[in-house]
């Protein structure tokens, strides 16, 4: 089954009879793989007001509007396309009365000659320099650094530069000792080595290599055991509610909340100054 379906198409607008006049379109019967409802023929057919053109005749197609039969089409300009034109090439080897230093490794190039610039054409006398100076570092360069052909490409190596750069910023001043540290010059006390700073200890009892704190740590010793000796005198005192074992576990909190205090007061010194 067939389904045919019209398609009008308004003769009046611009870009129909343009197209219909340029490309000598002709009426007929054509076929488009469109799908309308599952199938896929569909019959199309150009109109022009009330009449359909179905014959492939050339006389009854619509003539071009007469408004438009004398349009100018726009020209291309050829100077627009044409290519531009090219400059004369410079010669690659720089001649100066007083050679150039090189600085490789940090491509630099040192022209030791003075500037003699025309005031009427200044922008073309700095240019003109310019390239003579990068011209010299590019030669330099080919014709000193090794070059050798890796999966990258071609590597040119540069030397180890030999000009010393002043610093970005100031020297940092030393900072000043801390408590700690006048007080260990003072005394004569020397930094710990490497074994000292070791975080593991003998126990006798044990027999064995412990820590000197965290986990399991020879500073928390006795607090846990099962059975501690006392001083009668000692228990007479001990307020209710408390142990031996709570007595050291409470000495070792204490301990550390001192040291933390003395350190966030050193901190606070050390701001100071």
């Amino acid at each position: 089954m067939t389904v045919g379906a019209t398609v009008v198409v308004d003769p009046s607008s611009y870009r129909y009879q343009r197209e219909f006049a340029s490309q000598n379109f002709q009426a007929e019967k054509k076929f488009w793989d469109i799908p309308l409802g599952g199938l896929q023929s569909l019959t199309s057919l150009y109109s022009r007001k009330e009449h359909h053109y179905n014959t492939p005749n050339s006389s009854e197609r619509p003539a071009r509007p007469r408004r438009y039969r004398n349009t100018p089409q726009p020209a291309i300009k050829v100077s627009a396309m044409a290519l531009p034109i090219s400059r004369p090439k410079l010669p690659v080897a720089v001649n100066k009365p007083t050679p150039y230093t090189f600085d490789l490794g940090l491509l630099m190039a040192n022209d030791p000659n003075p500037v003699e610039l025309d005031k009427s054409a200044i922008e073309d006398s700095l240019a003109a320099t310019a390239r003579d100076g990068a011209q010299a570092l590019i030669n330099q360069l080919l014709t000193t650094c090794p070059l050798q052909s890796t999966t990258d490409g071609v590597l040119l190596s540069l030397p180890a530069p030999s000009t010393a750069l002043p610093r970005e910023k100031p020297v940092p001043k030393p900072k000043e000792p801390t408590k700690w540290e006048r007080f260990a010059a003072k005394r004569g006390i020397k930094p710990k080595t490497r074994e000292q700073r070791r975080n593991l200890v003998y126990d006798e009892d044990t027999k064995e290599w412990r820590a000197k704190w965290g986990y399991k740590g020879m500073n928390k010793k006795g607090e846990d055991d099962w059975l501690v000796e006392v001083d009668p005198k000692e228990e007479m005192n001990r307020k209710e509610g408390t142990t031996v074992q709570g007595d050291k576990r409470r000495e070792r909190k204490e301990r550390i909340k001192r040291n933390e205090r003395k350190m966030r007061k050193n901190q606070r010194e050390s701001g100071k100054r």
